[in-house]
């Protein structure tokens, strides 16, 4: 995320990489729809998860327990406001996996 210039020094838009270590006392979490936070794994074309395994390179659900921790770690702020967009184009959107164990 590319720091903006002429913005309010009290807000910040930081990606999930970049908000694991700060400490803020409200935090907004955004994009918790299905295929947007956790990402979608991309689908590979050119190696299978067999071949992937037998060069030891990380599956595709290791980036989702990374985000599964990102998350976790966020919840942990002082206050945290939880968003997403109702629609995806013109379908309803699917609401996180996260956002639906924590409303249910």
């Amino acid at each position: 995320v590319k720091p903006g210039q002429g913005t309010d020094r009290n807000i910040a838009i930081w990606g999930a990489l970049e908000a694991r270590l700060q400490n803020v006392d409200m935090l907004v979490i955004g994009g918790l729809n299905e295929g947007v936070w956790p990402r979608k794994p991309d689908s590979d074309r050119f190696m299978s998860r067999l071949m992937k395994t037998g060069i030891d390179l990380e599956p595709p659900e290791r980036r989702i327990g990374l985000a599964a921790h990102d998350f976790q770690m966020a919840m942990g702020a002082a206050e945290v406001l939880l968003t997403r967009s109702a629609r995806s184009g013109d379908a309803p959107a699917v609401p996180s996996r996260w956002l639906q164990r924590i409303l249910t």
